[in-house]
């Protein structure tokens, strides 16, 4: 029940007059101290904000920089995706911690949008799961609990409504409901599944099904509804219902794959992730036509002409109005996990370090992908868990300047602080370039150690010395600066001085470490130990673009640059070598292979070479990534050592094999040398260092 005044007044009243009258003080009460008069066009109705779960509120006043406004910890499980109407905060979360008496099910919450207080609730939802879903229109909140009840409550009081038991309809042997619920235009749609599936759509008035329908399957798909058509995808099926008949204006078959996930509509398309080997497909929404492919892995969100996506760990932003053209990547703290949302040019994305419960939320200019404003919840902002029963769907809402975050079992919401977002920086005052560049470990992408066309002679002169408090990588050399990274920390240093020109760039996680950089074309690309590959400017050390490298968990490979391409790799399940885009950040292509530790890869405009224990190397066509050749062996080890190519020969260091020297244009072994660390060239003469000579 709460404390406060009205709390106590309520206990009195129950010992006094009983629970009858408690009930009528509440709903005068309550009423009274509601704001009812909110505009209807600034709520937040459904998961992903709106019935088209479109992610976006084009009506809502909040702009960057942001200000925590309250935080409440409902000490129960995974909170869900958030209400937001007449001066109210609705969400659903697990009973557990509570004692209440539902133990299998969830409870629902009325929490005062200004102070985060407990209006009324927590109502015991029941149900034979922890799943359960909300939804709001014209002053009345609608919940499904996973028994397939569904129910209508007063959303200013709290009082009930009608209740609904889905699995007594008529014609439909249904008995599992994963699926939430949108409210439009009077019904309330929802699914189930069972022996089949269905969709029905409720009367919001007097909770009778108006019409249902058959579907392949009825599991984890939010029905998207737009005034025209209600839209349901499964794996290969995907469905258009008239709203107020339930007519199949249109219906994609492709085969069956289990179950669904939740299909976003926004201008006229239809975006539908597919689960169990199906493409994430663009369907014109009015006829069915596939009009186009996305990488989603939670719901894109959208505002104006843009399109945001999250996938394996990075934002992507797409221009609608220009063929979905990628505009700029971010992956953050290497691990993003929450829908986006997004209003007034700016989207929001949040983060979840499962070993550490870190999550940071984030507020992206929607034009440049440039952080403008971050904040520590103070736990993880999961993703959906679209295929999971055991909690509430969870995602992000925005409404009535307020942002709403559920971020594990607390409930944590944002204001605009008045102050508007910083500027971006200044330009830095970089030195003037001199002499050439060192782009890549050991000096250059061919990792000779070599430097021909330098000035540098004996005798040498210190000319300053620098601590950074920790182990400092090799120096990227360009544009007068030397680039470094110590740690978690990575540098600017003016060559003349040693004084920091921009930096240092930290990484979120003290603990992940910055693994090496390179530099092509006035770019600086350093990668994380996480896996996070960011692009900096080089003069002024702006961030142009950062992402999450996908399918591997361990990063030990300094990258390589050359031709408007980076190159790295990752490892743990296998290895993979990866091409991206210096412009964009654009994931270009992949390659497994045998490992992934520790090879910078050679470039050259014909090949990319990398190499592992037991010899395994390979060379790689440097735009396609095709196997060029593969130098294969009858062993695998561990991690492998950075090759070095030089004329038409590739050198490499092995532990278990033993050093080989490889023919560039076949591979095949034509000699071997000795050396631990890796050798250097200059004209016709190497230098190879062994057991310290």
């Amino acid at each position: 029940m709460g404390s406060g005044p009205l709390a106590s007044l309520l206990r009195r009243l129950t010992g006094v007059f009983g629970v009858a009258a408690v009930i009528a003080i509440v709903g005068v009460a309550l009423t009274g101290s509601r704001v009812t008069g909110q505009a209807s066009s600034d709520v937040a109705v459904a998961f992903q904000n709106d019935p088209a779960h479109s992610g976006s509120q084009s009506s809502d006043p909040l702009t960057p920089s942001l200000t925590k406004k309250w935080s409440v910890d409902l000490q129960s499980g995974v909170v869900s995706y958030p209400v937001i109407a007449q001066g109210l905060v609705f969400v659903t979360a697990g009973s557990t911690a509570l004692n209440l008496g539902n133990s299998s099910g969830t409870n629902l919450y009325a929490l005062d949008q200004a102070t985060g207080n407990t209006v009324w609730g927590p109502v015991a939802l029941g149900g034979q799961y922890a799943f359960s879903a909300l939804a709001y229109e014209n002053g009345v909140l609608f919940t499904i609990n996973g028994s397939g009840v569904v129910r209508s409550f007063n959303a200013s009081t709290g009082l009930p409504g009608w209740s609904l038991d889905l699995t007594r309809v008529p014609g439909h042997d249904i008995y599992e409901f994963t699926s939430p619920l949108t409210a439009l235009n009077g019904l309330v749609y929802t699914a189930g599944s069972g022996v089949g599936g269905a969709i029905f759509a409720i009367n919001e008035t007097s909770g009778q099904v108006v019409w249902s329908q058959p579907v392949q399957e009825g599991q984890d798909s939010d029905p998207a509804v737009s005034s025209s058509g209600v839209y349901v995808s499964y794996p290969g099926e995907v469905y258009d219902f008239n709203p107020s008949t339930g007519a199949v204006i249109w219906h994609y078959s492709a085969g069956y794959g289990g179950g669904g996930t939740t299909p976003v509509l926004y201008n006229g398309r239809l975006y539908v992730r597919g689960e169990g080997g199906y493409g994430d497909t663009i369907f014109d929404a009015k006829t069915g036509t596939q009009l186009g492919s996305f990488n989603g892995d939670v719901p894109p969100a959208f505002d104006g002409s843009r399109g945001f996506f999250e996938t394996q760990g990075t934002l992507e932003a797409r221009d609608l109005a220009n063929n979905d053209a990628l505009l700029w990547s971010f992956a953050g703290d290497g691990a993003l996990d929450s829908a986006p949302v997004a209003v007034n040019g700016y989207v929001y994305v949040g983060s979840n370090e499962p070993a550490t419960n870190v999550g940071l939320l984030y507020a992206l200019e929607e034009s440049s992908g440039r952080v403008v404003w971050s904040d520590q919840v103070g736990a993880g902002v999961l993703k959906p868990n679209e295929r999971d029963a055991s909690t509430p769907m969870t995602g992000m809402g925005i409404a009535n300047g307020l942002l709403v975050v559920p971020a594990s079992s607390r409930v944590v919401t944002y204001t605009s602080s008045g102050d508007p977002p910083p500027p971006p920086p200044s330009p830095a005052q970089p030195p003037v370039p001199s002499g050439p560049a060192a782009t890549a470990y050991e000096v250059d992408n061919l990792h000779d150690g070599a430097q021909a066309s330098d000035s540098l002679a004996p005798p040498l002169a210190k000319r300053w010395s620098l601590n950074l408090g920790a182990m400092v990588t090799y120096p990227i050399i360009a544009q007068g600066m030397a680039y470094v990274a110590a740690g978690n920390r990575f540098f600017a240093l003016d060559l003349r001085n040693g004084q920091t020109v921009w930096g240092p760039v930290t990484t979120a996680i003290s603990s992940e470490l910055w693994e090496g950089a390179t530099y092509d074309q006035g770019r600086v690309f350093a990668q994380q130990s996480a896996g996070v590959l960011s692009a900096f400017d080089a003069g002024t050390g702006n961030l142009v673009w950062s992402r999450k490298l996908p399918a591997q968990f361990y990063f030990s490979s300094a990258p390589t640059a050359r031709n408007g391409i980076v190159y790295s790799a990752g490892s743990e399940t296998g290895g993979t070598v990866y091409a991206l885009s210096e412009a964009n950040g654009a994931l270009l292509w992949t390659q497994s292979v045998m490992n992934g530790d520790f090879s910078s890869p050679v470039v050259t405009d014909t090949g990319v070479y990398v190499s592992y224990a037991c010899q395994e190397t390979y060379d790689l066509d440097p735009v396609t990534g095709a196997v060029i050749w593969w130098h294969q062996t009858s062993c695998e080890g561990g991690g492998g050592q950075t090759p070095v190519l030089h004329g038409t020969r590739l050198y490499v260091r092995d532990n278990v094999l033993g050093n080989v020297i490889l023919d560039t244009a076949t591979g095949n072994a034509v000699g071997t040398f000795s050396a631990t660390p890796p050798p250097a060239f200059d004209g016709t003469l190497g230098f190879f260092l062994s057991a310290g000579s």
